[in-house]
């Protein structure tokens, strides 16, 4: 963490809300490490979650959900997934595991489709 960064990012977390916007924008230049830039990132949606403007919220936890999920940074990543939640985004895990990344419907017919079936409407009666 460059010290600029680092020192920016206190200055916002003291801020009070509405003054803090500055801070957080320049302690975002500032961090030349994606770590600390993600980390950064993800207060200031949580800052600007709680503040009652999800829509500006989303777009910085976004950034840091990719981050740590890029650097496998598991904890910070579910923290951001969480928050993305509560900004009113559904954040899917990241994973190769259909039965984490499916709905149950789709992955019922995902099973269905192996095991042979058509999804044609008529498969069974056009015959």
């Amino acid at each position: 963490m460059t010290a600029h960064g680092g020192m920016a990012r206190c200055r916002a977390l003291l801020a009070a809300p509405g003054a803090d916007a500055e801070l957080f924008e320049e302690a975002l230049r500032r961090h030349g490490e994606p770590m600390e830039r993600a980390r950064t990132a993800l207060l200031y949606g949580e800052r600007l979650r709680r503040a009652q403007r999800p829509g500006q919220a989303r777009n910085h936890l976004r950034a840091a959900l990719e981050t740590f999920e890029r650097l496998g940074a598991a904890p910070w990543a579910e923290r951001a997934r969480g928050e993305l939640r509560a900004a009113g985004e559904a954040a899917r895990p990241a994973a190769d595991d259909p039965e984490t990344v499916l709905t149950p419907q789709e992955l019922r017919i995902a099973r269905l489709v192996a095991e042979g079936a058509s999804t044609h409407p008529c498969a069974s009666r056009c015959s």
